[in-house]
């Protein structure tokens, strides 16, 4: 965690961002893209599919205001 940090402030970006972040992060990036839960889950490394979806809010494929962004 503090190596995480120090990386945050040497690239002068927010330090609160933690691994926790970058993990819900990417899992809610993997559901927008289309992935199922059960990959998700697999990728995250959870036993239980209601760990996953303990954290993991819903999210809609489309109609996001990040559709618009250029890439």
């Amino acid at each position: 965690r503090q190596a995480m940090k120090k990386l945050m402030k040497a690239l002068d970006m927010d330090p609160q961002v933690t691994p926790y972040c970058l993990r819900h992060t990417y899992a809610t990036t993997l559901l927008r893209s289309g992935v199922d839960i059960r990959t998700v889950q697999a990728r995250m490394g959870h036993s239980r599919i209601t760990t996953t979806m303990g954290y993991l809010h819903y999210v809609s494929v489309s109609g996001h205001p990040t559709d618009k962004l250029p890439y």
